[in-house]
This record gives C-alpha cells, structure tokens and sequence, in this order.
C-alpha cells in the first residue's frame, strides 16, 4: 500500500494547525473603570470596555494615533451611551511586549489627541495600568456643566482574548485532516 498520499494529507492538516498557532492579528477586549468625582455631572465607578486588534501594536512598543482604532466601544454615563460609531480614539500606547498601557478616546478626537470644547458635550477618556499612566475623564456641555472634570480613580482592568474566527476555522481544518488522515490508514 502507498502510504504517500497518507503523509501528504497528514503533513498538510499539521501545516494548517501550525498556520492557526501563528495568526497574528486577534482581537482584544479591555474593560476599564471610569468616573467623575464632582461638578454638576458626578457618576461613578462605571464600567466600560473597548476592543481593538493586536495586530496594530507596533513591534517594540510605543504609540498608535489614529481614528477608527476601536472594533468595539462601550461608554456610557447619565443618560449618554456612545460607542465605536459615535465615538473615536486618539491613542493607544503600547509596551515592548505588545502589551496595552494605556488608551485615549473620546467624541471630540483627532488622530493624537482629544479635546474637550466650552459649551458643546464633548467629552474623553484617557485610561491606563494603574500606577504607570495618567487615568482622567473630561467632558463639557453635559447637565449644562461648562468645565473640566477628572479624577484619578479610573483604570484598566486584566484584558478578555478574544480568539480570532479564522485562527479558530484553521484548526478545526487541521485537527479534521489528521483524523481524515488516520481513518484512511
């Protein structure tokens, strides 16, 4: 019997495992505490969350400024919600390791930076590891609140992986093709 085409099949399911095991890109899901300590708008500890894409951490770490960083964004307080579509990031700083330290985002943001308008409900969130980066919230314009207001208190909280659906479709074809593989022997 020519055992080849058994190889050849087992060879390549393990290619597809092995291709599975090394996708880059995955989505990462933060959720985050956030709160206003005074002024007319005071809320507080809410949890948020946001997701973005590993693959945009540059190698060796440091910043990511852009629009549209999210996949998915949950903000609300009082009675706003915002998300990813209402919403845009400024910042993701990342470090060596590829791990996030901190985020920047509001719905008043340019690439880099975000800013907060007298009189017109602008508001951001800049959050981080606690004890490495600077966590404030600032908002205008809401509950007819004309000034800035921050508070140390916010941080991120431990990351949710997400796996990614395609790295999960390779596997499954891999593990398949090893038992094709050995049903045929």
């Amino acid at each position: 019997m020519n055992k080849t085409p058994r190889r050849v099949a087992s060879l390549a399911a393990l290619a597809l495992a092995a291709a599975a095991a090394t996708a880059n890109a995955a989505p990462v899901t933060y959720n985050f505490l956030f709160s206003s300590t005074s002024g007319a708008l005071q809320f507080g500890p809410t949890l948020g969350s946001f997701t973005y894409d590993d693959s945009v951490a540059p190698v060796g770490g440091g910043f990511v400024s852009a629009l549209g960083l999210f996949s998915d964004l949950d903000v609300s307080f009082g009675a706003w919600s915002f998300d990813e579509t209402t919403a845009n990031s400024g910042w993701l700083w990342f470090d060596a390791a590829g791990g996030l330290i901190e985020a920047h985002f509001g719905n008043n943001c340019i690439a880099g930076s975000c800013t907060i308008s007298s009189g017109s409900e602008h508001w951001w969130v800049r959050v981080g590891l606690a004890g490495q980066s600077v966590n404030d919230f600032a908002y205008s314009g809401y509950n007819g609140e004309q000034s800035f207001q921050s508070t140390q208190s916010n941080r991120l909280l431990p990351p949710n992986q997400v796996p990614e659906p395609a790295s999960m479709l390779l596997a499954a074809l891999g593990l398949a093709g090893l038992g094709f593989g050995r049903r045929r022997a």
